[in-house]
């Protein structure tokens, strides 16, 4: 998790260098979106059993069997 955070500020900076005056933008939203896209995985992977259990249930229902 520590290499894919480098990895993008890596890239992060690459871009700043390129946008000039707006480059700490750039940053910022990486790292933002970066960020609610780890903790979105988080938890996506603690409540998978329940989406999993709940998806059946409605599939069942809307199936009527």
């Amino acid at each position: 998790m520590i290499n894919l955070y480098k990895s993008f500020r890596v890239v992060a900076a690459g871009l700043a260098r390129l946008t000039g005056d707006d480059a700490g933008d750039v940053v910022n939203w990486l790292i933002i979106t970066l960020g609610v896209a780890i903790a979105a995985a988080a938890v996506v992977t603690v409540l998978r059993p329940a989406i999993e259990t709940a998806g059946q249930q409605i599939a069942t229902l809307l199936g009527g069997g």
